[in-house]
């Protein structure tokens, strides 16, 4: 984040958050920046991570919206196989889970046909995006190899009018953005403030007691949180059906609560294979825990062959 906001204080021009998995070198911006690639409202949710032609990984974006969480991911598959993420429109636009699917698998079409066998993987709620996708998809009669699903939630009650918003929206937001680092103690006394002013108290606070978050600028904070508003209460509207493609959940059991969401589970009908991990919910997307993921995923189908890169699983 600190890398982009330079670049858009220097240049006058903004890259998306994807770029930097898939140009992640100076010389690979420069060439963006030279391209004029700069992000807009109109922004493809079609992000090639890694290009291949012996089988394709699909990730879906968490409810932040962008995709830098699979780059550690990315780096773990072997060469031969393409890595295809997917991420939000980023305007903070109301959507439901279906539409999002529906759009993702638009931008997937000129792809499906080269690049088959194909897996898809989501965490948090990118899961849920990959599992109605691949409900889709079984519509159109492609069938995937499998679907991996890393400790995701669903609504707890899809049939009401909730939303998560105010300050619970925020909170929730801050804990998503700070990961595994706890939410500072000085959080607490925004929650007294008028709404209008809680995001950027927020943004204080963080800068006070967090570095790493302190570099997003309010304009940038305000529109990531509409954009995890747009998506968490797309989440909360949407009920899961069932599929009859392989799905295997990965589920931490160091426990974490989401606001009106419950644990994924698969509806009547379909078949989900539950594989618990000690580990948060965002650790589990990370080292030793993303190393056993990603080895069960290459295991799966005609993936058995494969093994991940750089060194085996321990």
């Amino acid at each position: 984040m600190r890398l982009l906001n330079a670049i858009a204080a220097e240049f006058g021009k903004s890259l998306p958050l994807a770029s930097l998995l898939r140009h992640g070198t100076i010389a690979a911006q420069a060439e963006l920046l030279a391209q004029d690639a700069a992000a807009s409202s109109g922004r493809s949710p079609l992000v090639v991570l890694r290009d291949g032609s012996e089988s394709t990984l699909v990730v879906v974006h968490p409810v932040g919206g962008n995709v830098l969480c699979y780059r550690e991911l990315t780096a773990l598959v072997p060469d031969g196989m393409a890595v295809l993420a997917l991420q939000s429109p980023g305007d903070g636009s109301e959507r439901e889970v279906g539409e999002l699917a529906a759009r993702y698998i638009e931008a997937l079409s000129g792809q499906l046909g080269a690049w088959r066998p194909l897996h898809l993987l989501g965490w948090s709620m990118g899961g849920v995006i990959a599992q109605e996708m691949t409900r889709q998809l079984e519509a159109r009669g492609i069938a995937p190899l499998g679907l991996t699903l890393i400790d995701s939630c669903q609504s707890a009650d899809s049939r009401t009018a909730s939303r998560l918003e105010g300050y619970a929206l925020l909170r929730n937001f801050v804990r998503d953005l700070l990961g595994s680092t706890p939410v500072p103690e000085a959080f607490a006394a925004i929650e007294t403030l008028d709404a209008g002013r809680q995001p950027e108290a927020a943004l204080a606070v963080l800068r006070d007691t967090v570095a790493s978050a302190g570099q997003l600028s309010l304009p940038e904070f305000v529109t990531l949180l509409g954009e995890y508003q747009a998506n968490y209460n797309a989440l909360v509207r949407h009920a899961p059906h069932a599929i009859s493609t392989p799905t295997r959940l990965f589920r931490a059991t160091r426990k974490q609560q989401f606001p009106l969401l419950t644990p994924f589970a698969m509806p009547d009908g379909g078949h989900l294979e539950v594989v618990a991990m000690d580990e948060d919910h965002f650790s589990i997307v990370q080292g030793e825990a993303l190393r056993a993921i990603v080895a069960q995923v290459l295991r799966q189908g005609s993936g058995a062959d494969q093994t991940l890169a750089e060194q085996p699983l321990r």
